[in-house]
């Protein structure tokens, strides 16, 4: 089999977890949400088709060539209106309206890396993301790790983004999920994992009375449920 069909294969299957999340927390089928850093592939947009979504969505992506492929996938779903915003989220959020929604598949990883490269490399490593040599995001990485005062710092950016984020578009639902990558996994790169995750849970801790996480505990399509988080605000 080749790259695009596992790739498709893979798209398809995580968004059939997202339906079914969908299902289970009584997700809406209309009005406004905000999806926060897809890539280019539209697994939440293909759980949103499947569960009879039909609204508006606001994709924010800073990756072009990202952004440009992933809004030619998500007009291919027939949605009532995309909205598409070439914007780290951090910039983005100013201009954002208030939404019923925030979704996210993993994005923390990609947040955190973001923060720390500079334009050129940010463009290098996204434009090809996954298709370049894994020694490049490896390195990205290590250099990263290395300087513990900046990686804590980077979190903690990364966190505040999410609380301003949260506070602006006041959404009612937020579904984020940082499941460990089997491309990090399978090439024995563990940091992007161990820090995201740190990052989600962190984010769970600051929104514990409104979490709604272990709902997923005996979800068959999830392993586990620490791996995301579910928000349901007033």
């Amino acid at each position: 089999m080749n790259n695009h069909k596992q790739n498709e294969n893979w798209n398809q299957y995580i968004g059939s977890i997202w339906r079914e999340i969908f299902k289970e927390i009584q997700f809406p089928k209309k009005g406004k949400i905000i999806e926060i850093a897809p890539g280019y592939m539209n697994k939440i947009g293909v759980g949103l088709q499947q569960y009879g979504y039909k609204g508006t969505i606001y994709i924010i992506e800073p990756n072009k060539k990202s952004l440009d492929t992933i809004t030619e996938k998500y007009n291919q779903l027939e949605f009532n209106n995309v909205i598409s915003i070439q914007s780290t989220l951090d910039k983005a959020i100013p201009s954002l309206p208030e939404c019923d929604a925030i979704v996210s598949n993993h994005p923390l990883d990609d947040i955190i890396i973001g923060k720390f490269l500079d334009k050129n490399s940010f463009d290098k490593l996204f434009d090809n993301h996954y298709e370049s040599h894994i020694d490049i995001t490896m390195t990205h990485w290590e250099n990263l790790c290395a300087d513990s005062k900046l990686l804590d710092k980077i979190k903690k950016e990364t966190i505040n983004d999410w609380n301003k984020i949260i506070e602006k578009v006041n959404p009612k639902i937020v579904l984020i999920s940082q499941y460990e990558s089997h491309f990090f996994q399978s090439n024995n790169l563990i940091n992007p994992d161990i820090h995201a995750i740190e990052v989600l849970q962190q984010l769970r801790l600051n929104y514990s009375e409104q979490d709604y996480s272990k709902i997923l505990v005996n979800n068959k399509f999830i392993e586990k449920y620490e791996n995301w988080m579910i928000i349901k605000r007033k």
